[in-house]
């Protein structure tokens, strides 16, 4: 698959956006607002792992489901 497939660049997109969220994180001193950044964190790498997986395969681990809420 091409570096320029949209699942790729999607994948590398939610990973420089998780760096991100953990670079704020590591800068803000409530307690409250870290722990809403480690649960989006948690969210973006359940996203990239659904990414990095070729949907014509299945996965050898189990990925967790997103939920809507």
């Amino acid at each position: 698959m091409p570096k320029s497939h949209i699942r790729i660049e999607t994948y590398g997109t939610v990973d420089e956006l998780n760096s991100f969220v953990g670079l704020v994180s590591d800068h803000i001193a409530d307690a409250n607002n870290k722990v809403i950044l480690k649960e989006v964190q948690d969210r973006l790498f359940t996203i990239g792992s659904s990414l990095a997986c070729d949907p014509e395969k299945e996965p050898k681990m189990k990925i967790p489901d997103l939920k809507e809420k």
